[in-house]
């Protein structure tokens, strides 16, 4: 006996699990309160069939955190519907864009619990439980010396099949009707679920691209395309962003659905890859020896005046690229080349980068006219008192580049000291 129990529990139990599959309960694509915080369900498109964006792309500009969403993740939230937070009072919604405004509610709908002991089915003070454990909506527990399904026989007497209350409570004009086993609701036109609860979503399966967006209406679906795109899923009309290359200079366009990005080669920068980079500003690049020349998406290291490349390396003119140019730009002796200005009575002395004009001895550089030259000293003037010229034992007689001195009777030696 407790085997043929058993047995039958089993069945009705799995019976139960049918019916609930069958009514889509265990799906939970319906809120338990107004506010729908807790809804995890998979609808994923807002109440104008306007698909959602995803919670992850959403939240860069919101202040929206994990804690906020069922999952407690804001990734496994995924582009579903919901209210994180419960910031929304009538319960989910979702993003369609990545600005603030750009958001609608889900059409989520109540989880509707029906309660089969409101129509007071059990007789003859019978008490009514909500049945859990069998197929069968409710169970009575029958006063002494009562049975059947109702409790409306009495012991030992023959019981037949009581009729049950309908109790359940339809939506949408559904009716409720009894099939000798279980209650369940026949629904209108354009509505489904165990209480009539939803419309009829023809747009189920219909996925639009990113251009449209699936209204079902009246039992019909309708798929409405933004401009310029047209088609049954709005996958024709799209523009080709990339042609002609908007990109200069060699970038690369990228199409991203009604725009583009282009990607730019070393050098250049800007919406188009159309600004030249000025690498010899930002980065400085060139060492001592060169000048940093900016070129078209690069730059060049010029060897600065009294420089010269080196004529064994492999380059074939005098510019270098890389950074360290101090090997490849050798000194220029312009003393030995001729490539230097010194005036006549003067010595050219090479420096690194650059030359020196020493006057010789008894004439000094002074700029006249605009021109560098080597003037006589007059020594017996500038420099009488000087050891280098004449003594005041002498005459101080001026010549070209130099002086003699004649001395006082009395007087010898070459600046006339000693007597």
């Amino acid at each position: 006996m407790l085997l043929i129990i058993k047995c039958a529990t089993l069945a009705l139990v799995i019976a139960l699990g049918l019916f609930v599959a069958s009514t889509g309960l265990i799906a939970k694509e319906c809120k338990d309160t107004e506010k729908g915080w807790e809804y995890k369900g998979k609808i994923r498109f807002t109440q104008k069939r306007v698909k959602c964006l995803n919670w992850e792309d959403a939240s860069r500009n919101l202040d929206i955190k994990d804690d906020d969403f069922p999952e407690r993740s804001v990734v496994d939230a995924k582009n579903y519907c919901r209210n994180p937070g419960r910031r929304q009072a009538k319960g989910p919604y979702c993003y369609t864009s990545l600005s603030k405004d750009a958001w609608d509610y889900c059409d989520v709908p109540f989880c509707s619990k029906p309660n089969h002991c409101l129509g007071h089915p059990c007789q003859n003070n019978g008490s009514c439980y909500q049945n859990i454990n069998s197929g069968l909506p409710y169970r009575c527990a029958c006063a002494p010396n009562w049975t059947g399904q109702n409790c409306n026989c009495k012991d030992g007497e023959a019981c037949e099949t009581a009729t049950v209350n309908c109790t359940l409570p339809c939506e949408y004009g559904g009716t409720c009707s009894w099939d000798g086993f279980q209650q369940h609701c026949v629904c209108p036109n354009y509505h489904e679920g165990t209480l009539c609860q939803y419309r009829v979503d023809r747009c189920r399966g219909v996925w639009p691209s990113y251009h449209g967006w699936c209204v079902s209406e009246d039992g019909q679906k309708h798929v409405n395309c933004s401009e310029p795109f047209s088609g049954s899923l709005c996958e024709l009309g799209k523009p080709d962003v990339c042609s002609p290359n908007p990109c200069m200079n060699n970038g690369t366009c990228v199409d991203q659905l009604l725009k583009y990005q282009c990607l730019c080669v070393s050098g250049f920068t800007g919406t188009n890859c159309s600004v030249n980079v000025d690498v010899c500003v930002l980065y400085k690049p060139c060492s001592e020896r060169t000048q940093c020349k900016n070129i078209p998406g690069g730059h060049r290291c010029d060897c600065r005046p009294g420089f010269v490349r080196n004529v064994t390396d492999n380059f074939n003119d005098f510019s270098c690229t890389h950074t360290i140019c101090d090997e490849t730009c050798a000194d220029v002796n312009e003393c030995q080349t001729g490539n230097n200005t010194c005036p006549v009575n003067s010595t050219c002395h090479n420096t690194i980068g650059s030359y020196q004009c020493i006057c010789h001895n008894g004439f000094k550089l002074e700029t006249r006219d605009n021109e560098t030259v080597c003037v006589d000293i007059d020594e017996c003037v500038t420099s009488m008192f000087e050891l280098s010229t004449c003594s005041q034992n002498s005459n101080c007689t001026n010549t070209f580049g130099s002086f003699s001195c004649t001395c006082l009777p009395g007087f010898e030696g070459q600046q006339c000291f000693y007597k």
